[in-house]
This record gives structure tokens, sequence and C-alpha cells, in this order.
């Protein structure tokens, strides 16, 4: 998108924006429902059922690309800069998968060389810094520190 930013209403600037339920407060960047105590125009009903329709179709596109890309399927565990990167690079393959008619399993198949290797950098990073599933990791990555800083201060 090369201008997010959309003029409505005598010129006021829509910025792109989340959606979240009544769970989260309100922010410029999040938009909430009303809640149903505060619903008192029907312009606010009216808002509140295509807000409930924009998650819902949200939620739907997202189980579509936890199903098809496993990366998805327990959250994202990485930098937080690249879950944007992540999600925009999952939909991108599943429209050229859909546009060119592409089976599941021959997809999976032309990825799995590059599962491999991911895999492996894993295996190779747990390796170093320690599992993060042993409650010990975290002391052996302070040891090793401590190792560190001691060889250079001697």
């Amino acid at each position: 998108m090369k201008n997010p930013i959309v003029p409505i209403n005598n010129g006021f600037e829509l910025q792109p924006y989340l959606l979240g339920d009544q769970r989260y407060a309100m922010h410029p960047w999040l938009m909430v429902p009303f809640s149903f105590t505060g619903m008192s125009t029907p312009a606010q009903h009216f808002y509140n059922c295509k807000h409930v329709q924009g998650r819902l179709s949200i939620e739907r596109a997202f189980g579509l690309l936890k199903a098809r890309f496993r990366i998805l399927e327990n959250g994202i565990n990485f930098f937080v800069g690249w879950a944007g990167k992540l999600v925009h690079a999952t939909c991108i393959l599943h429209n050229v998968i859909v546009k060119n008619r592409l089976d599941h399993d021959d997809v999976a198949s032309a990825l799995e060389p590059v599962l491999r290797r991911e895999r492996a950098a894993k295996n190779l990073r747990m390796r170093r810094q320690g599992s993060p599933d042993r409650p010990d990791s975290g002391h052996e990555v302070r040891d090793a520190l401590v190792a560190y800083i001691m060889s250079r201060n001697t």
C-alpha cells in the first residue's frame, strides 16, 4: 500500500488501524466496538455490525493461513518487527498457490529443503544458547557469559 492514509469526512485523514474486541482499550491505531451499554444510535449499531464482519473475515483468513503454513500455528515466535513481513509473505504464497492451482503436497515438498535448513539452524542456535524448554538453559547462557567476561578481563 503506497499511501495508507485515506482522507474521509471533510479532510480527516484516516490512518491504518487494527480491529480489536472489547477486551482492548481504544487507541488511534486500534478500533474496538461500542459497548452494548454505550451503544445508543443506529449508526453505532451499524458500526458494530461492520466491525464484527471485518473481524470475522480476518479470523477466517488467518485460519486459512494457519492451516496452510504451520509456522503460524502457535503464534509468531520471531522478533516482533518480522511478524508483519511473515504474514505478508504467507499471504503472497497463499495467493500464488491458489492462482496456480498448486497442490498443497507439491508446495510442502518444494518447501521441505528450506524447512530442513531452518530446523538445522534453529537446532544449532538452541545448542549454542541452550534450549528454551529447559529450565537450566538460562543458567548455561549466564555461565557462558561469565566465562567470556572473565576471559576478556584477565
